[in-house]
C-alpha cells in the first residue's frame, strides 16, 4: 500500500526536571525543559474504507493493538469532531516501550499532524 502521508516522530528526553507542588486534584505541577531526538518512530497515513492500524518495527511486540495511544488519539478526535475518521495507520516502532523517552506522545502528537 502506498501512503499518503509518512512522518517522523521523534524521542522526546527531559533535560531538566522539577516538581513544583502538588494540586488539589493529586496531580503535580512540573517545570522542564526538553528536547527532540534524531532517533524516534515513523507513522504513515492513507485514506482507507475503515480505521485500521499496522505496527511494525523492533518494539513492535511489546504494544498491545486494541488498546493503544493512536486509536485512542483517533477515538477523542473523532469524539470531538463527530466525523468518524477512516484511515490505514502504519506505526514503525524504533522506541523501547515505557522508556521515558515519549514515544506514545510523540506518536499521538505526529498522528494528529498527518490526519489534520
Amino acid at each position: 500500500m502506498k501512503y499518503e502521508i509518512s512522518k517522523f516522530s521523534p524521542a522526546k528526553l527531559n533535560l531538566y526536571l522539577e516538581i513544583i507542588d502538588k494540586d488539589i486534584d493529586g496531580y503535580h505541577n512540573l517545570e522542564s525543559m526538553m528536547c527532540f531526538c534524531d532517533y524516534g518512530d515513523s507513522i504513515a497515513v492513507s485514506k482507507s474504507d475503515d480505521l485500521t492500524l499496522k505496527i511494525d518495527g523492533p518494539f513492535s511486540n511489546f504494544l498491545e493493538i486494541n488498546d493503544n495511544i493512536i486509536l485512542r488519539t483517533i477515538s477523542m478526535l473523532e469524539q470531538y469532531t463527530k466525523t468518524k475518521i477512516n484511515v490505514d495507520i502504519k506505526l514503525t516502532k524504533k522506541l523501547p516501550i515505557a522508556s521515558g523517552m515519549g514515544g506514545g506522545s510523540s506518536n499521538a502528537a505526529t498522528l494528529l499532524h498527518c490526519i489534520i
